[in-house]
């Protein structure tokens, strides 16, 4: 495995601010999630995300992935150009990186040209509530993240190990904002895309409060379209 440079992806203008969790939205006391939701082991693209700090794009990209997986859906990316064209167009034609919540109203309003059909509507989690995380994976096939990702993880990242605290400088050695999709979790990690491949999340490393700041869940057209998730959530 090729080392990977990171670049800073996630726009830091906005975070959301906190909720109580997902019940702010329901009517009834809500299910408990699946004990495990194994991750898709999908052939995901990088999509750009090697070379640009399009990771916003790129959750776009390997969240569309997954919801098409989910239902049975033909998925086709779309390609580096066509992703790199739709991220400068929204970024102004620089190198900035996105904000999430801005790319989420985009991506329900406008939609995202070739990288992914309109979504219906998000909204954000609570992230520091591991159920209610865990249920919107369950439920809605990922769950967006934001974090700031630091030299540790990169490190881990880049030998194929999980995402996890060393104990050591690189810890709090910030590099910069990184938006990924979790997409999966059993007893002992979450999974989430990033460059390209699933990568584990210790559930410390998780809840540590140092490196998650948002979390966002999503319902894609697909599943509107169709009533459901494919794994028995109806719509």
């Amino acid at each position: 495995m090729s080392d990977i440079t990171f670049v800073p992806g996630r726009n830091h203008d906005f975070t959301p601010p906190p909720i109580a969790g997902l019940y702010t939205y329901a009517t009834a006391q809500l299910a408990q999630p699946a004990l495990t939701v194994a991750p898709p082991r999908l052939s995901y693209p990088e999509a750009c995300n090697n070379k640009l700090g399009d990771c916003t794009i790129a959750d776009a990209v390997h969240s569309s992935q997954v919801w098409s997986y989910m239902t049975g859906e033909p998925w086709t990316y779309c390609g580096d150009p066509a992703t790199s064209a739709e991220y400068f167009k929204l970024s102004g034609g620089a190198d900035t990186g996105l904000v999430i919540s801005q790319l989420l109203a985009t991506w329900q309003t406008q939609g995202l040209g070739p990288v992914a059909k309109k979504i219906d509507a998000y909204a954000p989690v609570h992230f520091q509530n591991l159920v209610d995380v865990k249920r919107t994976i369950d439920w809605f096939g990922t769950c967006r993240i934001g974090v700031n990702l630091p030299q540790a993880a990169m490190n881990q990242t880049n030998i194929g190990h999980p995402w996890q605290l060393t104990g050591t400088a690189s810890d709090t050695n910030i590099l910069g904002g990184h938006d990924v999709p979790l997409v999966g979790y059993d007893d002992l990690y979450l999974y989430c895309v990033t460059w390209g491949r699933l990568q584990a999340i210790t559930y410390p490393w998780f809840q540590s409060h140092l490196y998650v700041e948002e979390a966002w869940g999503v319902v894609p057209s697909q599943f509107v379209a169709r009533g459901g998730d494919g794994r028995g959530l109806a719509i």
